[in-house]
């Protein structure tokens, strides 16, 4: 047929050359004669073999070659390919799977010569792109109902899916390189990082038909993994990677055990971090915003708190000046005056502040009214006090605290 018109090789010429019309239309070729000295092959692929690294070499009278487990016109067999071809004659080094066209055999049936497709177009399950190459197209989504998905590693939500027929062929090739078998394709299940390779139908309007599938096998990953859930930060924050990139699952995060789990968190519009905990272990990012779980040898659960962003001031109503610090910040001095407060600070619901009050040698009983807060002193010495403040959870804009002297 004409799928298999084999061409004449570029350097052989043509001995003879002969064709039969056909009777009534006389445009139309019924039969083409060839003699030729040899043959470069058939385009389509229809041949595949194995090879191990290092394989066994053969070598009498006939020549060199491999024998190799092979698939031939969709029935299992074996090979002969000679040591010469340059595919192939780096015994150590060049091994795997070989999808072939244009086959050259000599007199004794031995291959000296093919084109290798396997990381090609023409091999692919994906039109116009080369993601079948061994970083490529890895993974499988069990065929069901007519369907396999192919890459993403076995991702069922981001995998390309092909219709597959009774007329699709499968083929399993092992771990080693040591075998190639025909299977049903309907029997091909879920895997991560089995490489998969792929004819699609060549007709543009059924490309996403598979004609033929390669799986080969691959060890299967034993690493232990665990579940990081993230609580408190949906609708809240963004948990990010630590290069700014979101993660896919914002609640639910797998980690391999014993690695440390690390993210930053990004406030939406109006909101802004508590706190964040594992278990009653409070976390502190880095001067780069990175919080850091070390060493995760089991499911865990981080804890975040968001509020909303609120102004924090200190309005001092004593007769003297006083010195407030809030939190980190750096002192501030406010003057004696009903009128007079604090900048303002950032703080959020559910925060916990410390907020100290040097007011030097005024005497009297120093008060601190909190507004949408709830002040505790927590220590007092002559002439300062420091309070622990507790943001009310649901405060919505702003806090004041209210310093004196009675």
């Amino acid at each position: 047929g004409y799928e298999n018109m084999p061409s004449t090789a570029t350097d052989v010429t043509a001995n003879a050359f002969a064709y039969v019309t056909n009777d009534e239309y006389s445009q139309q070729l019924d039969a083409v004669y060839l003699v030729v000295d040899h043959l470069a092959g058939i385009s389509a692929v229809d041949t595949y073999f194995v090879k191990e690294a290092k394989e066994t070499i053969t070598s009498n009278s006939t020549g060199s070659y491999y024998t190799l487990p092979a698939i031939v016109e969709g029935e299992k067999t074996e090979v002969k390919v000679s040591i010469t071809c340059s595919e192939v004659d780096d015994n150590e080094n060049e091994y795997g799977l070989f999808a072939i066209t244009n086959v050259v055999m000599d007199e004794n049936g031995i291959i000296t010569s093919f084109t290798d497709v396997t990381n090609t177009t023409t091999f692919s399950a994906s039109a116009g792109t080369l993601n079948n190459t061994m970083s490529g197209t890895v993974g499988t989504v069990r065929a069901s109902s007519g369907v396999l998905g192919i890459g993403a590693s076995g991702d069922k939500d981001h995998a390309e899916y092909f219709a597959y027929g009774s007329d699709t062929v499968a083929y399993y090739v092992d771990k080693d390189y040591e075998d190639i078998n025909i299977i049903n394709v309907a029997s091909i299940a879920n895997d991560t990082n089995d490489y998969v390779y792929a004819i699609r139908d060549d007709d543009v309007n059924s490309y996403k038909k598979l004609d033929a599938v390669v799986i080969v096998e691959q060890e299967d990953s034993s690493v232990v993994t665990h579940t990081v859930t993230i609580t408190g930060a949906n609708s809240n924050a963004w948990v990010n990677k630590v290069d700014g990139t979101h993660y896919a699952n914002q609640t639910s995060i797998t980690v391999e055990d014993g690695k440390d789990f690390q993210f930053k968190l990004d406030p939406l519009a109006g909101k802004q971090v508590a706190s964040v905990k594992v278990g009653s272990t409070e976390l502190t990012p880095d001067a780069n915003g990175v919080y850091t779980v070390s060493n995760v040898t089991g499911n865990i659960t981080v804890n975040v708190t968001c509020g909303n962003i609120l102004s924090l001031s200190v309005k001092n109503t004593a007769a003297s000046g006083i010195t407030v610090q809030v939190g980190d910040n750096a002192p501030e001095a406010v003057a004696g005056s009903s009128a007079t407060t604090t900048g303002t600070y950032n703080v959020t619901n559910g925060q916990v502040v410390n907020v100290t009050v040097v007011y030097g040698n005024a005497s009297g009983t120093p008060t601190l009214t909190a507004t949408n807060a709830t002040a505790i002193p927590v220590n007092t010495v002559a002439g300062s006090v420091t309070y622990q403040v507790w943001i009310d959870s649901n405060a919505s804009t702003s806090v004041e605290l209210q310093f004196n002297i009675a």
